[in-house]
């Protein structure tokens, strides 16, 4: 047995239930103020109606029931199951809100669980866990989930395997029936994550040694023992993600496109640099956020006010909770190591691929960095732990404790601005959309060279723009480049050969690169103000005045066109472009 109900009703499992959760309300403590910090920072999430980065490649093929395109797409990517993932959105009333939800349950979901982790072993303090899971599940990565692509590609996947080493650590506190109950619901589980991104097979193992740290304290085995123990009569935990990858890649092997950007490169010299830009990136966020923080003094005031308000709200019963937990205390240097381990094998898969895959933050590629917050959150306390040592009463010192707070409202306030920018530039983009759809002769147009000067969070890909073209449109003949980008090539024409084979799944199966070409200039409008205004006035409009919303878009950009002459063009007049005034 794992639990028994003592002293409880014996008059069915209902009432067992609710007796058993008001008995142990106090536990609920924790959980209750994860769930709402974490909804405090991602609940714009749900509000956001945009298609972002690779997102408009899903969105447009779900809109517009684009079976085959889609299906081809993961086909190739060696993954088709995915297609199947994605066609299920299309049973929500709004393909974009089924998205937002299911996305922002992964991140809550995420959160609880990894605390629920933590305080299962009992290997680190209440208040550690605590930190551990505030400072992972703040830190701004998670807005990626704004790109429809990402929730099954991250989101179902990383919920998956947190629930699995959950069970797991159920199974070992079990025996007979249901510790082989529990631990066959953890292989599916696993099994679920593993049918997202490649990277979770190797990030799985770092998850997985926590439960090793739990052996250690409790099983009163050394490491070294513990590691045997395991290894011996948990073979299948350690053998499933080499099954499954050699299952994938003999079943599902990746075709055409995604051959040679998925392909191995263990060159020291290229894993070094994905290393060093990964701790750049790493550095670089941290100390923006001390930075940012501690410049402007208002924010103090608002520090201040939060902390009074979370003394008053949870103070004294998260207190009195946390005081009477027991719990065996890892050393600090144990957990700043497993912290570093941790976070060196979520970096490895970037690092040991072709491709320079490295996160920069404000724009897609932080999507790399999506593996790395609750390892960056474990190597912070523990290394707060060593620099700044409490007593025994405390965790850290006061000093810490506060260098930490002020960490953990950078990163909220960070990942807010994320989401408050990602909004403005869906209103920046519904205004590209409304007014490119009736500039007069634009839609005759083939290719865009385009200079945006009013950027918003990032620059945007050829299949961003030819979404926004089909968006406007309804065909997949237009194509758009950054123009500065240009410099990358010897001619437009190596661009065009070099993206042909994307063309039939990334929105321009139609596209002719001989067809007429224009430069477009995008500019801030009348309309445009800051990102928190724009936004703000764009759901007022949308929700209480909608029949002002076409004038307001109307205002937010200004774009214009010259169309250029190219004697490689043998399908253009541009005697039938009229240039606006």
């Amino acid at each position: 047995m794992c639990h028994k109900f003592i002293n409880a009703p014996a008059n069915g499992f209902i009432p067992k239930l609710f007796w058993s959760i008001r008995e142990n309300r106090r536990n609920l403590y924790p959980y209750v103020l994860i769930f709402l910090f974490s909804f405090l920072v991602h609940s714009l999430l749900l509000i956001n109606d945009g298609v972002y980065w690779d997102g408009w490649i899903i969105y447009s093929h779900l809109r517009d029931n684009n079976w085959e395109s889609l299906y081809s797409l993961y086909h190739d990517y060696g993954t088709p199951w995915q297609a199947y993932q994605h066609w299920f959105f299309k049973l929500f009333p709004s393909i974009k809100l089924g998205y937002r939800l299911i996305g922002f349950v992964a991140i809550i979901s995420f959160a609880l669980l990894v605390y629920a982790i933590l305080n299962e072993t009992k290997v680190l303090s209440p208040v550690e866990r605590l930190w551990i899971t505030c400072l992972s599940v703040s830190q701004p990565v998670f807005q990626i989930f704004t790109a429809q692509i990402t929730v099954t590609h991250c989101g179902i996947s990383n919920l998956s395997l947190f629930l699995g080493i959950l069970l797991v650590l159920k199974a070992e506190k079990c025996s007979g029936l249901k510790h082989l109950v529990l631990r066959f619901s953890a292989i599916l589980v696993f099994l679920l994550c593993f049918t997202g991104m490649d990277y979770f097979l190797l990030f799985y193992y770092g998850a997985l040694l926590f439960v090793f740290l739990y052996i250690d304290r409790f099983e009163k085995l050394s490491m070294k023992s513990s590691l045997v123990t395991y290894i011996l009569h948990r073979l299948d935990y350690l053998l499933l993600p080499v099954f499954v990858w050699s299952l994938k890649s003999n079943i599902f092997p990746k075709r055409g496109l995604y051959i040679s950007q998925y392909a191995f490169d263990f060159s020291v010299n290229k894993i070094a640099r994905v290393y060093l830009g990964f701790f750049e990136f790493i550095y670089t966020q941290i100390s923006n956020v001390l930075k940012e923080t501690l410049t402007y003094p208002l924010q103090w005031l608002i520090l201040g006010s939060i902390y009074f308000l979370f003394h008053w709200l949870f103070g004294k019963k998260l207190s009195d909770y946390l005081n009477k937990q027991e719990f065996q205390n890892i050393k600090p240097y144990i957990l700043l190591l497993y912290g570093l381990f941790f976070l060196v094998i979520s970096i490895f898969p970037f690092a040991a691929t072709k491709e320079m895959r490295i996160p920069f933050s404000g724009d897609w590629e932080i999507r790399h960095a999506f593996l790395i917050p609750l390892p960056i959150a474990i190597t912070l306390v523990g290394a707060f732990r060593l620099l700044f040592p409490g007593n025994e009463h405390q965790v850290f010192s006061k000093s810490g404790g506060a260098i930490l707070f002020i960490l953990l409202f950078g990163f909220t306030k960070s990942t807010l601005n994320d989401y408050i920018a990602l909004q403005a530039r869906w209103v920046k983009d519904s205004s590209f959309i409304y007014n490119i759809r009736k500039l007069e002769g634009a839609k005759e147009m083939s290719i865009f060279w385009i200079d945006d000067q009013f950027p918003i969070i990032g620059r945007y890909r050829f299949h961003e723009w030819a979404g926004m073209f089909k968006h406007a449109w309804g065909d997949e003949t237009h194509f758009g480049w950054n123009k500065e980008e240009l410099r990358y090539f010897n001619n437009p024409e190596e661009l065009f050969l070099r993206l042909e084979p994307f063309y039939p799944n990334y929105l321009l199966a139609d596209f002719n690169p001989r067809g007429c070409q224009v430069d477009l200039v995008i500019r801030k409008g009348n309309q445009a103000t800051n990102n928190l205004s724009m936004v703000i006035n764009y759901f007022y409009y949308k929700y209480l005045k909608s029949q002002n919303l076409p004038e307001y878009l109307d205002g937010i950009v200004n774009i214009s066109v010259n169309p250029i002459n190219k004697t490689s063009v043998t399908n253009c007049d541009l005697r039938r472009y009229k240039k606006q005034p």
